[in-house]
C-alpha cells in the first residue's frame, strides 16, 4: 500500500513537470514565432509576452531566439535583450557579434556596449587587430567613435582614403574634433549624398578649425544653413566663433537698416552661444558703439554672462544715453559687493543724468544685500526731489523693508501728495490693509442651460486716502486675455479647472492720461457675460473668482500708483439640465448635415461638445450616426469637416460611458486612424474594460514605446505592472554609452516618480542627462522629503548636493543654503538670479533672515 501510494506522488509529480514544460514550451514557441516575423506590428508584441514572464524565462527565451535559423528572430531577440542589461547575456551576445549578417553583428555589438562598455572596448578593440573580417572590422570601428574612444581615430584617419568609408569617417572624426576631417567635410557641402548640408556644417563647427569659414562663407547656398546652425549651436569656440563673427561684420556696411539689424540679431546669437569671457572686449566694443533700439544693444545680457569680465563694459554703458537703461538691467543680475558699490554711488550722484534708472536697479540687490542698500535708501529718502522720493518708496514696498516703517511714517505728512499717499499706503500694506479691494457677484444663484451668465467686478477704495490706479485693461468689452483684469478661474461640477476661449488682445502698457484718482469709497466696475469666452456646457455647481494686476506703473509720470495683485472673493452658481426642448434643439444641430456652411458646421461641433459634457445616454443612437459616418465622394473641405464632427462625436459618446458601446470601442481600438484608435482607448478606460487594460501594457512592453504615459493609466486603474517594469528596466538604462537614450530614460523616470537612478541622472558625465536629472528631482522632491534630500547635500558629487540645496529651499529648508550662496557669483547670470530667488524665497517664507 506504501508503495502504491509513493508511485502515485511520483506519477503527480512527473505529470505537473511535464505540464508545466509543456506551458513553457508553448511559450516559448509562441514568442519565437512573433520574433521571427517582418511585420513590425507582429514582432513587437513579443515585448509585452516577455515582460510579464520573470526575467530569468524571458532570457532564456531571448537566448533560443539568438541560435534561431531565422535571422528575424535573431534581430528581434538582440533589440529586447537591451532591456535586460545582464552581464550573463554577452557571451552569446558576442557569438552572433563576430559571425552573422552584419545588421545583426551591429546590433550585437551596440547591445554590448550598452551592457559593459569596457568590455565591449576591448572586444572591438580585438577585432580590429584581425585580418580578413572586414565587416567585423567595419563595425569595430564605428562603435568605438559611437563610444567615443579615441582609439578609434587612427583607424577612422585610414578609412578617410577609401572613397566608400571617407564621409561616414569624417563625420565621426567631428565629434573628436581631430582637424584631418576638415578637406573631406568641406568637400562634402557640396556634394553631401546621403547626409544633410546641416549636418556636415555641425562637423565643422564642432571641430573648430577656422580655415573651412571662408570657403562656407563665400558660397551663397552653404552660408545661410551655416549662420543658421551657428545661431542654434551651444559651445562654440571662441577662435571659430569670432572667425565668422569678424566676417559677419564686414557684411554690416554693405547692408540696409533693416537687413543690418536682421544680420545683428544672428551676430548677437553666435556672441551668446560662444560663451567665454576672453571674448569680453569685442562683445563690450560692439555694445558700447551700439545705436539704440538694436540688437547689439542685448550684447549687455551676453557681457552679463562672462562674469567680472563684463562689468566695466556695463559700467561705461551707463554713461550713456543710448545704452544706461540695458546696461543697468544687466547688471542688475551681479551680487557682488563690487557691482551693488558701484550702481550706489551713482545713485547717490545727484549730477548722474540717469539716476533714476540707478535707484531702481537697487531693487534687485535689496535682499542679497539688505542692510547696504537700505542704508542707501535711508539718504535718498532725504533727497529734496519728489519723483525720487516716489521712486525710492516704491523700492521699499517691493522688498517690503518693514524696518523702515519708522522713517516712511512721517512723510505721510509730506507737502506732495503723491508722496504723503504713498507714504499711507505702504504703511497700509506692512500692516497687511491693502487700500484696495476687488468684489464679483451675479445677477442670479442659478441659470437655464445656455443663457447669459452676467458677471459684475468692481475695484473699490477702500481706503480713507485718495489712490491712484490704473483703469488701462479694466474695461473690457470683446476681450479680457491680455489685459489687466485675467481671465476668471472657473471650476467645473466634475473639479476640471475651464479652459479659456476668448480671443487674446495686447493692450500694450498705459500712458500717462491711464491712472484715475479713486476716492475713499469710489470704484471702478464692469460686467461680463462669462459665456463668451467659456464653454459652460456642464450641468451642476460653478466656482468663479477674479484676479486683478495693475498693467504699468504710474511712478513713471510722477504718479504713486496702487500695484499689488487682488483676488476676488469665490462665488458659486448653478446651471440647471436642459429641457427636453432645449435638448432636443442641441441634438438637431449636431446632426446637421450641410457640412458644407462654415456656421453650421462650427454649431454642430458645439452641439457635439455640449452632448459630451451633458453626458446623455439619450442621445447615443444620434450620436453613433455623426461619429461612424461613411465616406462619400466629396470635396476635402466637406470630408474634412465631418471627419471632425466624428471625432467630436466620438468624444461625446466616450463621456456617457454607455456599455452598450463597448463592441464598438473594440472595433475601433484596431482601426486605422490613430486619432480614433486614441479615443476608443480613453473610452474603454473610463468604462474600466479589461480590453484598455491589456492596450495600455502593450503601450507600456511593447518595443520602441513610450511607456510612462500608459503606465500611469495602468495605475489609475489599479494596476502597477506597468510602473514597476519601468522601475525595473530604466534604471539600467541610465549608464547607456548613448546620451539620448539616457535622457530619454531619465525623463521616463520622472513622470513616474521613480527613485531608482536619481543620483546616476545627477553624477552622468553628459550635461543633457544631468538638466534631466535636475527636472526629475524636482518632480519628485515632494516625495521623498526633506530628510533625503538632506541626507543627498552629504554626497561627495557636487551635482547632488548643489540640486539637493536648491529643491530644498523651494520646500521652505535652508539646510542647502551654504551650497546656493556659492552660485551668487558665479559667472552665468542665470545662475545667478536662480540662486538670488532661492534665497528671497527662503526670507519671504520666513525660514532666514537677512
Amino acid at each position: 500500500m506504501q508503495m502504491l501510494r509513493l508511485i502515485y506522488f511520483i506519477t503527480t509529480i512527473l505529470l505537473l513537470t511535464a505540464i508545466v514544460s509543456y506551458a513553457s514550451a508553448g511559450k516559448e514557441i509562441a514568442v519565437i514565432d512573433k520574433l521571427r516575423s517582418q511585420n513590425q506590428e507582429v514582432w513587437v508584441q513579443a515585448g509585452y509576452d516577455l515582460a510579464i514572464m520573470n526575467d530569468n524565462e524571458a532570457l532564456n527565451i531571448l537566448l533560443n531566439a539568438l541560435r534561431d535559423q531565422n535571422e528575424y528572430a535573431r534581430l528581434h531577440a538582440i533589440a529586447f535583450l537591451d532591456r535586460y542589461n545582464d552581464v550573463r547575456i554577452l557571451p552569446a551576445l558576442k557569438e552572433r557579434f563576430l559571425s552573422d549578417k552584419e545588421i545583426i553583428r551591429y546590433e550585437a555589438g551596440k547591445i554590448i556596449a550598452s551592457i559593459d562598455s569596457k568590455y565591449a572596448s576591448n572586444l572591438f578593440v580585438s577585432q580590429l587587430q584581425k585580418a580578413g573580417d572586414s565587416i567585423g572590422r567595419n563595425i569595430s570601428i564605428q562603435l568605438l567613435s559611437d563610444m567615443g574612444d579615441i582609439r578609434s581615430i587612427p583607424f577612422l584617419v585610414q578609412r578617410l582614403e577609401d572613397p566608400n568609408t571617407k564621409k561616414d569617417s569624417a563625420i565621426r572624426l567631428a565629434k573628436f574634433k581631430d582637424k584631418r576631417a576638415v578637406p573631406t567635410l568641406t568637400e562634402m557641402i557640396l556634394n553631401s549624398n546621403g547626409y544633410t548640408q546641416e549636418s556636415i556644417i555641425k562637423a565643422l563647427i564642432q571641430i573648430g578649425d577656422k580655415n573651412c569659414i571662408p570657403s562656407i562663407m563665400n558660397n551663397r547656398e552653404t552660408m545661410p544653413i551655416f549662420i543658421n546652425v551657428l545661431t542654434h549651436q551651444e559651445h562654440i569656440s571662441p577662435e571659430f566663433g569670432m572667425a565668422v563673427v569678424e566676417s559677419l561684420l564686414k557684411l554690416l556696411e554693405e547692408k540696409s537698416q533693416s537687413e543690418r539689424w536682421q544680420l545683428q540679431d544672428r551676430i548677437l546669437n553666435i556672441l551668446k552661444n560662444i560663451k567665454d569671457p576672453s571674448i569680453a572686449p569685442i562683445c563690450g566694443k560692439l555694445f558700447l558703439e551700439s545705436e539704440e533700439n538694436s540688437p547689439f544693444q542685448n550684447i549687455a545680457y551676453v557681457l552679463a554672462d562672462m562674469g567680472d569680465e563684463g562689468v566695466p563694459y556695463l559700467l561705461e554703458g551707463t554713461k550713456l544715453k543710448k545704452t544706461h537703461r540695458i546696461a543697468f538691467s544687466a547688471l542688475g543680475s551681479y551680487n557682488s559687493k563690487t557691482v551693488v558699490y558701484e550702481v550706489t554711488q551713482l545713485a547717490l550722484n545727484k549730477f548722474y543724468p540717469f539716476r533714476i534708472t540707478a535707484i531702481d536697479t537697487l531693487s534687485n540687490f535689496g535682499y542679497i544685500s539688505r542692510k547696504s542698500v537700505m542704508s542707501t535708501l535711508v539718504t535718498l529718502l532725504r533727497d529734496t526731489n519728489p519723483k525720487i522720493k516716489l521712486h525710492v518708496l516704491r523700492i521699499v514696498e517691493q522688498l517690503d523693508l518693514r524696518e523702515m516703517a519708522g522713517i516712511i511714517r512721517p512723510l505721510t505728512n509730506n507737502k506732495d501728495q503723491q508722496i504723503r499717499t504713498s507714504a499711507i499706503s505702504i504703511l497700509d500694506t506692512f500692516g497687511n490693509k491693502p487700500p484696495i479691494e476687488l468684489e464679483i457677484k451675479l445677477n442670479k444663484k442659478s441659470y437655464g442651460y445656455d443663457k447669459p451668465i452676467i458677471m459684475e467686478y468692481k475695484i473699490k477704495n477702500v481706503s480713507d486716502y485718495d489712490i491712484s490706479i490704473s483703469k488701462h485693461g479694466t474695461e473690457i468689452t470683446d476681450a479680457i486675455y491680455g489685459t489687466a483684469i485675467e481671465p476668471p478661474e472657473i471650476v467645473k461640477p466634475d473639479g476640471e479647472l475651464l479652459a479659456y476661449k476668448g480671443p487674446a488682445v495686447d493692450l500694450g502698457p498705459p500712458n500717462k492720461d491711464s491712472y484715475q484718482v479713486l476716492h475713499p469709497g469710489d470704484s471702478i466696475s464692469g460686467q461680463i457675460d462669462i459665456t463668451k469666452f467659456y464653454e459652460i456646457y456642464q450641468p451642476g455647481f460653478y466656482t468663479i473668482k477674479l484676479k486683478y494686476q495693475p498693467l504699468g506703473d504710474g511712478i513713471d509720470y510722477g504718479i504713486w500708483s496702487w500695484k499689488g495683485k487682488l483676488i476676488s472673493n469665490e462665488v458659486t452658481f448653478k446651471v440647471r439640465h436642459p429641457s427636453r426642448w432645449h435638448f432636443m434643439k442641441i441634438l438637431r444641430n449636431a446632426q446637421i448635415s450641410n457640412a458644407d456652411e462654415e456656421v453650421t458646421f462650427n454649431e454642430a461641433l458645439k452641439a457635439c461638445r455640449k452632448l459630451g459634457e451633458l453626458r446623455s445616454k439619450v442621445a447615443v443612437s444620434d450620436l453613433k450616426k455623426i461619429a461612424f459616418y461613411k465616406l462619400t465622394d466629396e470635396s476635402d473641405i466637406i470630408k474634412y469637416r465631418k471627419q471632425e464632427l466624428s471625432y467630436s462625436a466620438l468624444i461625446a459618446l466616450a463621456k456617457t460611458e454607455s456599455r452598450i458601446l463597448i463592441p464598438d470601442w473594440l472595433k475601433l481600438l484596431k482601426d486605422d486612424n490613430v486619432r480614433k484608435r486614441e479615443i476608443a482607448l480613453d473610452a474603454l478606460i473610463r468604462l474600466k474594460h479589461s480590453s484598455a487594460i491589456e492596450v495600455l501594457r502593450h503601450q507600456v512592453f511593447d518595443y520602441g514605446s513610450s511607456p510612462a504615459e500608459p503606465a500611469l493609466k495602468l495605475k489609475e486603474l489599479g494596476y502597477n505592472d506597468g510602473i514597476d517594469w519601468i522601475n525595473k528596466i530604466m534604471p539600467k538604462r541610465i549608464r547607456h554609452w548613448n546620451p539620448e537614450e539616457c535622457q530619454k530614460s531619465v525623463m521616463t523616470l520622472a513622470k513616474v516618480h521613480a527613485i531608482k537612478g536619481l543620483r546616476d541622472a545627477l553624477t552622468s558625465k553628459e550635461q543633457i542627462v544631468r538638466e534631466a536629472g535636475y527636472l526629475w528631482l524636482q518632480e519628485i522632491a515632494k516625495d521623498i522629503g526633506i530628510d533625503r534630500l538632506t541626507e543627498m547635500l552629504k554626497d561627495i558629487d557636487h551635482n547632488v548636493k548643489r540640486a539637493s540645496a536648491y529643491q530644498l529651499a523651494k520646500l521652505g529648508n535652508a539646510g542647502g543654503l551654504d551650497i546656493i550662496k556659492q552660485d551668487l557669483d558665479t559667472v552665468n547670470s542665470e545662475t545667478r538670479e536662480l540662486a538670488r530667488n532661492a534665497i528671497i524665497e527662503l526670507y519671504k517664507n520666513k525660514v532666514i533672515s537677512l
